[in-house]
């Protein structure tokens, strides 16, 4: 399973003004603000907003490993980048997850692009890669839009055990 990236209402704790020094460890919750390119590229795919930080505890598998593990030692408003390999971000393409399908099995009017979702809890998504009109045949790839890219993520700490209000 993917890590999920979620947002957290939080309340800056004031002790980060006290001890500027302190180093994020295990446990501990942390915000940061992060931008996620394709290697090689300098455009942003994944980012964080300057006022929407990304906040999690070190440790409970909610974000990749090497940015978990990147952030341990950091003090605030350090600035690391890490580079993740796919086998360790969204994973390698699943050449099973990509296949072809009648137009006529789909919903009318889904171009290229268009997220069908499968089963009541709606669990895979599927995009629409390529239609073509001449064959009527559909190509549907369920892999991460971002699966088989190796990433460059820049990674600045900006809060260290906030208070999070629940």
């Amino acid at each position: 399973m993917k890590p999920v990236m979620k947002k957290s209402k939080v309340t800056a704790n004031k002790k980060n003004l006290i001890d500027p020094f302190k180093e994020a460890k295990t446990g501990d919750t942390v915000g940061i603000h992060f931008v996620g390119r394709i290697s090689g590229t300098k455009k942003k795919v994944l980012f964080t907003e300057p006022d929407e930080p990304f906040y999690f505890t070190i440790g409970d598998k909610t974000t990749f490993k090497l940015i978990n593990d990147a952030v341990i030692g950091m003090k605030l408003h350090e600035i690391k980048q890490v580079r993740i390999a796919p086998h360790e971000g969204f994973g390698e393409v699943d050449e099973q997850l990509i296949f072809e399908v009648p137009l006529k099995q789909l919903p009318k009017g889904i171009k290229p692009g268009t997220i069908l979702t499968e089963g009541p809890e709606a669990t895979q998504e599927w995009v629409v890669t390529e239609i073509n009109k001449k064959t009527k045949i559909v190509t549907l790839n369920g892999n991460h839009p971002l699966a088989g890219q190796h990433m460059t993520f820049e990674i600045e700490l900006i809060d260290l055990d906030p208070e999070i209000d629940q």
